[in-house]
């Protein structure tokens, strides 16, 4: 499950509306959300794991992530912590 959290940032000044796109790169294993306004990617926050329980969705993990880090890996991003 892929959850993409917009702002205010991701308004179209013209139109009034968030317009975005879902770029997924299978081999490279990475997906962007790109403002269609602007044309680049929005900032990434976290990477989250979890599952849906019986009313809502539970968080085992989530990972700062890096701000053009756009990998699926969660195994990768936790690796930076690794010392």
């Amino acid at each position: 499950m892929t959850k993409v959290e917009l702002t205010d940032k991701e308004v179209n000044p013209e139109s009034g509306n968030i317009e975005v796109s879902l770029e997924i790169d299978l081999v490279q294993g990475t997906q962007k959300v790109i403002n269609n306004y602007t044309g680049k990617p929005i900032d990434n926050t976290s990477f989250i794991q979890g599952y849906k329980g019986l009313n809502k969705w539970r968080t085992t993990s989530e990972v700062q992530t890096e701000k053009n880090d756009h990998s699926l890996c969660f195994n990768c991003k936790f690796q930076r912590f690794k010392h």
